[in-house]
């Protein structure tokens, strides 16, 4: 990540002064907030909305089928058939795992989705001129 950060760093350090207070008030506007996102994992985790946050549709929509789908297929076990329940529980492990890895990795996850956004920013900039 730090190689991204440098070339990106260096790709601003080198724009001219009005280019670089455009990147910087632009990026002040969209940048992603680590704090935020670790209090949607606490409070959101299972559903993904704190992946939705930094704008990874996919991501999210994982955490929320493994989470969905796991209490229902246990709902379903409980009340129905036990042989719902394995597939269910296994979905739920899948889940909470997601869920510890963004919580471990939550400055990574932040850092990198900040890092494309100063890309995109350096892209609309330079498209402009």
């Amino acid at each position: 990540m730090n190689t991204i950060q440098d070339d990106v760093d260096s790709v601003v350090d080198k724009m001219p002064d009005k280019h670089r207070a455009v990147f910087f008030g632009e990026f002040e506007k969209r940048m992603k907030d680590p704090d935020t996102f670790t209090v949607l994992i606490y409070v959101f985790g299972g559903l993904g909305i704190h992946q939705l946050y930094l704008g990874n549709k996919r991501e999210a929509l994982i955490h929320f089928l493994c989470g969905f789908l796991g209490m229902l297929f246990v709902i379903m076990g409980l009340i129905l058939q036990f042989v719902f329940i394995l597939p269910g529980l296994v979905l739920l492990l899948a889940d909470i795992y997601l869920w510890v890895r963004d919580l471990v990795k939550h400055k990574y996850i932040v850092g990198k989705a900040n890092n494309r956004i100063k890309k995109d920013i350096i892209k609309e900039i330079k498209d402009s001129k």
